[in-house]
């Protein structure tokens, strides 16, 4: 009975609302000028879909640059926008240009799915965030398998 009255209640408000002042729409995005790094960059990541819970998971990218690696950083959480991103460094795995980097076990949440990004930075300092905001979500997500 109160949800019905709840519901009722708001759809009253809603045929009364009268709009005051100017509505402004919000400017249409547009990419950022000197926003394109492929060029300096080329980041191929290993796809990783799924990984067991209570495991460690570890996130791997090829990562090149013609003026050479300064940093590669994996910024990482749970799904929940409650959380705040953590950081772990990447790090040369013996393979030419690839980098990884292993996020704890007790660091992944097995309550969420978990999601990344990866940064770098080359040593010009120019620097690109994976996968490209300008090109797809910037973000990945991996479902953790309860």
């Amino acid at each position: 009975v109160y949800l019905e009255e709840g519901v009722a209640n708001l759809e009253k408000q809603r045929s009364n609302f009268n709009q005051e002042g100017v509505v402004t729409k919000a400017p249409k995005y547009k990419v950022a000028a000197n926003s394109d790094n492929d060029k300096l960059f080329q980041v191929i990541l290993d796809p990783v879909t799924t990984a067991p819970v209570d495991q460690p998971l570890t996130i791997r990218a090829k990562v090149s640059t013609p003026a050479g690696i300064k940093w590669v950083r994996l910024r990482y959480r749970s799904v929940n926008q409650k959380e705040d991103y953590q950081t772990l460094d990447m790090f040369l795995t013996g393979e030419k240009d690839l980098f990884e980097a292993t996020v704890p076990a007790e660091q992944i949440n097995k309550k969420w799915d978990f999601m990344f990004l990866i940064e770098v930075m080359d040593n010009s300092g120019y620097g690109k965030i994976f996968p490209d905001l300008n090109k797809e979500t910037p973000y990945k997500i991996i479902k953790i398998l309860r």
